[in-house]
């Protein structure tokens, strides 16, 4: 299960990573300022979470939105023009 998604759409996130999908990843302070990145290597752990490598270097907005709140949302896509899912 994919954070309480039926298998059948989990199976189906795990396709498009698995097929070399662009992932941009996004995090917001406090006061909801957002800071965006690319990100790559998109997995779904054995528990059912989508695990993304971001771009964070160290005394960045991302990192320290990651360090207070440690959540990411994400847009992947194929390239080449199929629809992007979130």
């Amino acid at each position: 299960m994919l954070g309480g998604v039926d298998a059948g759409v989990a199976g189906q996130v795990g396709e498009l990573f698995r097929g070399g999908a662009a992932v941009v990843a996004a995090t917001a302070n406090a006061e909801g300022r957002p800071s965006i990145t690319r990100g790559w290597d998109p997995t779904i752990s054995p528990d059912g979470y989508v695990v993304v490598c971001v771009t964070a270097s160290t005394g960045s907005v991302m990192r320290a939105n990651l360090a207070a709140k440690g959540r990411t949302k994400r847009t992947t896509r194929r390239p080449a023009g199929e629809p992007a899912r979130r």
